[in-house]
């Protein structure tokens, strides 16, 4: 239920993989509706809505999507880029249900698959008695929607009950959509438009254009008026086109009875006007020509676009795509598989007419076929001893030139092939083994001779090359045999040769030409380059990684074998190796202790205090250990990582950071980096800790240990400050200045001239104040409630008229002799009204005696009498009448300068002699402060706590720097020198006797405070006695984002200097009392 007053938008979509995605809208619970809009602005964006199906009788919402039903506060619905889906074969009720809405726009959406069947339903319906009601259709797609209801009116169903209502239908395809009663056409058509009203002189507009209407059906559809309702109708379908008479059914009734009805005939589609230009659009015309019958037309419109139901007679069978081919007609020949009564396709990409038709002639009628289209068989070819050579019955016989039958029984084919040589060249083919191969004569299909020493001449496409003996070896023909010592990859291993064992060789091949893929008892390890290495064979040893399992690398350059081998001892020999070949171990090293490397310590100190920690001790933990060692080295000298802990004299490479924060002053932060609390070094050489919302910058960093400003709200400010134009108005409330998200997730800043009732005046604007834009505001959107003061009276249409402001005249001076001219009367015009009371009636250009008239806001000559009352004084030139100290209805209009507002302070606004709220005399000494600050005494105008340009004159230096501090400098606000830290440091100064370590570190010389509190080096705590320095401008982290919205903003200069004095004087004042209180006093 959305019941708002303010606009409510709902928005589907995320960003998956780049795109994105439309937000499903179902309900899974019994309701009427998925939405229903009682009260508001509704815009619903990239939504699909979809129906829960529980059961065939049982789908969720009962109702509507969408329902606006309510009728009460002129409601309006937007819809884009949305999608409604029906339920296949299941009634739904109306999608959308608009009855009282002000204005309903659906724009690029989808309504799809939508059975209704309730009488009264349609997929939108839209009611309106709103007068000015306006409904917009754009661009949306109502496709397989079927309403069988007795009175369902159209898949669009608007009726106007009231004057000046406006429907538009443009761009919108309706396609499938049916009203069907009983499988009959239905009551309406795919739009309804009703005129419910019976004024004669209605405005009410009705536009319906560029829209699409495929494969509907209906009855009726559209009507304007008796007489041009059929003009009108032929207008609207210009340019469509029908195939049928009769497309488009007109009635007209005037209260409920019928005065006109009939039928306005939209152009048919094209002409059929031969064979060749035939389209399965155009239509049979035998009126069209006498050339081209109407049977014939309709025989080749159904041989072209409907072969498939058409006997052979009406359409002879087609030589290529025939979809009957198989069933009435012949089938088309497929390679490999010809029958005789197949028919060759003459538009197959795969077998092409002119070889299909040459293989069946082969297959069918080989006798009279030559045999260069078909080759002679290797038997039973009926042109054998012709066109073809005969088959041999004995060696040579009949001819020399014979073939070998391969089905002879008599005279076998390997027989008669054995006895036979190649005599045809090597470029020919014979039947297979038909004839041997020679060394001259090698045709395709020729047998190999047994004989090896044959072979010369042969090529190994024709025989292979053999493992042994081949006289073609290493000859260009065949790879040469391997010769032991000197293998390469392509040569063969020789089956048959004593000297070089075909089995060793090919181990040999294998070891050196497929080692990764041999286990080492076949190939044994490499001391290099070995592919096995990590697997098969043991890892090749890596400097600094050395195991005691890994081999030398005999082959690499920057770790030698003899490295290597050192690296290896000091695994299995540790004990016998010196520390400059193998560094002493954090623990278990066995030459602990004996002179090679230093003792582990087992205590303070303990042997020696040259000790080490044992990194594996649990009798004296290693933490325990090394918190308890200071460095002695030097601190660009390098130990062993975390053995002692660095100091502000000694922080060598690799020592570790004490746990005591307040340890860390003098350390560099290379050595032991910042913390997120409590570093006694922020602000100086790591980043400053942020200490409250006014003082933020984008360097500071947010305190985790923070109790007075807590890290989650640290976080969140900053954001709200740097990084404000990508957070939720929820974290960080709207600005009222200087927004970047103003018009996207915040409202726009009013604009002079330009307002509107949803922006926000600018507090920070230059050009237009925001007491002025307030007032602007309201005088334009609720005059009826403002003061004649603060929204001079109109000239005309005045609500306040006979109230606030005076009554409009109707006649010379009625209702009241104070009445004023209404400048849009027509039963009263101003001129006549003009004269009768005395008002000036000559233009402004001209001159009248003076006094002789009163000047007005639309006449004032030169000359004319000023009037006593302010509120006449609009459109009067301050060159006629002067501007007034008070009260002036022209101040801040352009005319004359605005008066000045407490907090809005500009140079060119005026001191307002009457306002109660803001004295004169007050405002003169505010403008001197901001805009002639240099020149006033600190009397008059308090020191600032930021930027005042007297600082070091009448006013104290701004501290800048610790280095810098002195007791007389003045901590500055918002200054690179935190003031919070800067005031810090100047207790440290002034009071240094009853601060803390954590806040003062002690001096070397005369510090006063006693030596229990300086040698309290490992104190963690701050002493609860010491003050703790607030930033004077923090306010209470719950409201900071409520104040931030509301509050001016820091370039608001005068309501800046103001804050800076308060601060200046609160922030003073706790020098002071820190100086003479405890904590808990000041508390």
């Amino acid at each position: 239920m959305i019941n708002k007053t303010s606009p409510v938008t709902i928005k589907g979509g995320v960003y998956q993989t780049g795109n994105q995605m439309r937000t499903i809208w179902r309900v899974n619970t019994s309701s009427t509706n998925t939405v229903a809009l009682k009260q508001g602005i509704l815009t619903l964006k990239n939504i699909q809505f979809e129906y829960q199906k529980e059961s065939n009788s049982i789908i969720y919402p009962t109702g509507n999507f969408l329902e606006a039903n309510y009728f009460t506060h002129n409601e309006q619905l937007i819809i884009t880029q949305c999608i409604f889906k029906g339920l296949n074969n299941i009634s739904v009720s109306q999608i959308i249900q608009a009855d009282g809405l002000n204005q309903m726009n659906i724009i690029d959406c989808y309504f799809q698959d939508i059975q209704i069947e309730n009488d009264f339903d349609s997929t939108v319906k839209f009611y309106s008695l709103n007068t000015g009601s306006e409904v917009l259709f754009e661009n949306s797609h109502f496709e397989n929607i079927t309403q069988t209801g007795s009175y369902s009116m159209g898949i669009i169903d608007t009726t106007a009950f009231t004057d000046n209502q406006k429907v538009t239908i443009n761009r919108c395809t309706f396609e499938r959509c049916s009203l069907s009663q009983d499988q009959k056409q239905g009551i309406m058509g795919a739009i309804s438009i009703a005129d419910g009203i019976r004024s004669q002189n209605y405005t009410n507009s009705f536009i319906i254009t560029n829209n699409k209407f495929v494969d509907n059906a209906g009855l009726i559809t559209g009507g304007w008026n008796n007489t041009n309702i059929q003009s009108k109708i032929i207008q609207l379908f210009s340019g469509s086109t029908t195939t049928l008479g009769n497309t488009v059914y007109f009635k007209m009734s005037i209260d409920y009875i019928e005065t006109q009805s009939g039928y306005a005939n939209i152009a048919q589609k094209e002409i059929c006007e031969s064979k060749a230009d035939q389209t399965s659009d155009c239509v049979c015309d035998s009126s069209y020509t006498t050339s081209y019958t109407l049977k014939t037309c309709q025989m080749d419109k159904l041989c072209k676009f409907d072969l498939i139901h058409q006997t052979t007679t009406d359409c002879p069978c087609l030589s290529s795509a025939d979809p009957r081919a198989g069933i009435i007609c012949p089938a088309y020949c497929v390679k490999g598989n010809l029958t005789s009564e197949c028919v060759c396709d003459t538009n197959s990409s795969t077998y092409s007419s002119s070889v299909c038709e040459i293989d069946k002639k082969c297959k069918f009628d080989l006798i009279n076929q030559s045999k260069s289209d078909c080759t002679c068989l290797s038997t039973a070819d009926p042109r054998a001893g012709g066109k073809c050579p005969a088959y041999c019955t004995a060696k040579d016989q009949p001819t020399t030139d014979c073939i070998c039958d391969s089905n002879s029984t008599s005279y076998p084919q390997s027989k008669c092939q054995s006895e036979k040589k190649c005599t045809t060249s090597s470029n020919s083919t014979v039947p297979t083994n038909s004839c041997e191969c020679t060394g001259t004569n090698s045709p395709s299909g020729c047998k190999c001779p047994t004989d090896p020493t044959l072979l010369v001449g042969i090529p190994n496409s024709r025989c292979e090359c053999r493992s042994t003996a081949d006289p073609r070896a290493g000859r260009g023909q065949c790879p040469a045999y391997c010769i032991k010592g000197s293998l390469t990859p392509d040569c063969i291993c020789d089956s048959d040769f004593a000297g070089y064992s075909f089995n060793q060789c090919q181990k040999d091949k294998s070891c050196q030409y497929d080692l990764k893929n041999q286990n080492k008892s076949y190939c044994p390890c490499l001391n290099t380059s070995d592919p096995r290495a990590g697997g098969e064979c043991p890892a090749y040893c890596v400097k600094g990684q050395t195991t005691s399992n890994c081999t030398c690398d005999a082959n690499i350059t920057n770790f030698s074998v003899a490295q290597c081998e050192i690296e290896k001892k000091c695994i299995t020999e540790l004990v016998h190796q010196t520390a400059s070949d193998c560094p002493c171990l954090s623990t278990e090293d066995p030459r602990a202790g004996n002179g090679v490397c230093p003792a582990y310590c087992t205590g303070p100190d303990i042997p020696t205090s040259d000790c080490v920690c044992d990194s594996n001790s649990t009798s004296y933990t290693p933490s325990e250990c090394q918190s308890n060692k200071k460095c002695t080295a030097g601190s660009n000298s390098t130990v062993a990582n975390n053995s002692c802990t660095c100091s502000k004299s000694n922080y060598p490479s690799g020592c570790k950071c004490p746990n005591d924060s307040s340890q860390l002053v003098g350390i560099p932060k290379d050595r032991c980096s910042c913390r997120s609390s409590s570093d006694p070094i922020a602000g100086s050489i790591c980043p400053a800790y942020c200490i409250s919302k006014v003082d933020l910058t984008a360097n500071c960093v947010c305190d985790t240990g923070s109790t007075s400003y807590l890290l989650e709200i640290c976080l969140m400010n900053k954001l709200c400050k740097f990084d404000l134009i990508h957070q939720t108005t929820t974290d960080c409330p709207c600005l009222s200045s200087a927004d970047p998200r103003a018009g996207i997730t915040c409202p726009s800043y009013c604009v002079k001239g330009n307002l509107t009732s949803e922006c926000v005046c600018d507090s920070n604007s230059s050009s237009y104040s925001s007491s002025i834009c307030v007032i602007d505001k309201k005088c334009k959107f609720d005059l009826i409630n403002q003061s004649k003061s603060d929204c001079p009276c109109l000239n005309t249409g005045d609500p306040r008229a006979g109230g606030k402001c005076p009554d409009y005249c109707t006649t010379k001076d009625s209702p009241t002799t104070d009445c004023i001219c209404d400048s849009n009367s027509t039963s009263y015009p101003q001129s006549t009204c003009n004269t009768e009371k005395g008002h000036c009636s000559a233009s402004s250009n001209s001159t009248v005696t003076k006094d002789s008239c009163e000047c007005t806001g639309t006449n004032s000559p030169s000359g004319c009498m000023c009037p006593t009352d302010p509120t006449q004084l609009i459109g009067i030139p301050s060159s006629r009448c002067e501007c007034r100290s008070t009260a002036d209805p022209r101040a801040g209009r352009g005319e004359c300068p605005a008066y000045c507002v407490k907090g809005s302070l500009t140079p060119d606004c005026t001191c307002d002699i009457g306002s109660q709220s803001y004295p004169s005399a007050t405002c003169l000494k505010d403008k001197l402060c901001i805009f002639e600050l240099i020149s006033q005494s600190k009397a008059n105008c308090p020191c600032l706590m930021k930027g005042d340009p007297r600082a070091g004159k009448v006013c104290p230096f701004y501290c800048t720097s610790k280095v810098e501090l002195t007791a007389e400098c003045m901590c500055e606000l918002g200054s690179s020198y935190p003031q919070a830290t800067c005031e810090r440091d100047k207790l440290c100064i002034v009071d240094l006797i009853h601060q803390s370590i954590s806040n003062c570190p002690c001096l070397a010389n005369n510090d006063p405070r006693d030596e229990s509190i300086c040698n309290q080096t490992e104190q963690l705590y701050p002493d609860p006695s010491d003050p703790i320095i607030p930033d004077p401008t923090e306010t209470n982290p719950e409201t900071d984002q409520e104040q931030e919205g509301g509050s001016k903003q820091e370039s608001d200069k005068d309501e800046t200097i103001k804050e800076e004095q308060k601060t200046s004087n609160f922030v003073w004042i706790i020098i002071v009392v820190v100086g003479t209180k405890k904590q808990e006093e000041i508390d």
